[in-house]
């Protein structure tokens, strides 16, 4: 069921609606969703946005998708990080959750793993519908294609630092709208291109 409904999200990205939503409350919901399954794991899952609240013209739904993706690949990184270490001592898992502005009216949630890393000529394929590290059963390879994709309809795109056996920073940026420059309530992605 979760493999159709991404090949549909993956299918019917320029049907997106948009809205005025605050990011700060799409990025709290999302960090609400998977801080158990996260600390659970004995990680360390720690919220840094910026206080003040971050409006933007966007679809909660689908950047909370997006944000429980990368913070879920974030534990799974750490996990795999601590399990390759085999007799050394583990070192604590932490995520990061960060926002911050950009030039040219962007915005950027970080979250960054002290995880496993991807080697610099594999980070193109990570967004490749269907390609995955995970084990056989445990991943479709569908979640960062998926992401990107929304992250695209939002006139955005996700950045990739990583280095391996160290960690990563995924960066979701977005365009930070001037609310009272838009002339409608509500706008399609297909307006934004």
């Amino acid at each position: 069921q979760r493999i159709i409904q991404n090949l549909l999200a993956l299918s019917r990205q320029d049907e997106i609606s948009f809205e005025e939503i605050d990011l700060n409350q799409v990025i709290e919901k999302a960090f609400f969703l998977v801080s158990y399954q996260i600390e659970k794991n004995k990680i360390n899952l720690i919220n840094k946005i910026a206080p003040s609240p971050q409006r933007i013209m966007g679809n909660s739904q689908g950047l909370e998708q997006i944000i429980v993706n990368l913070l879920l690949n974030a534990r799974d990184a750490i996990k795999k990080k601590l399990l390759e270490k085999e007799n050394d001592v583990p070192e604590k898992g932490e995520v990061i959750i960060s926002t911050r502005m950009l030039p040219e009216k962007f915005i950027a949630v970080d979250i960054t793993d002290n995880g496993c890393g991807i080697e610099a000529e594999k980070i193109p394929q990570i967004f490749n519908p269907f390609h995955t590290t995970k084990k056989s059963g445990k991943g479709t390879g569908l979640g960062l294609s998926v992401s990107l994709g929304i992250a695209q309809a939002h006139g955005g795109f996700i950045d990739v630092e990583s280095v391996p056996g160290k960690g990563s920073t995924f960066s979701l940026i977005l365009p930070f709208h001037q609310l009272d420059e838009m002339n409608n309530d509500e706008f399609t992605a297909d307006d934004t291109t």
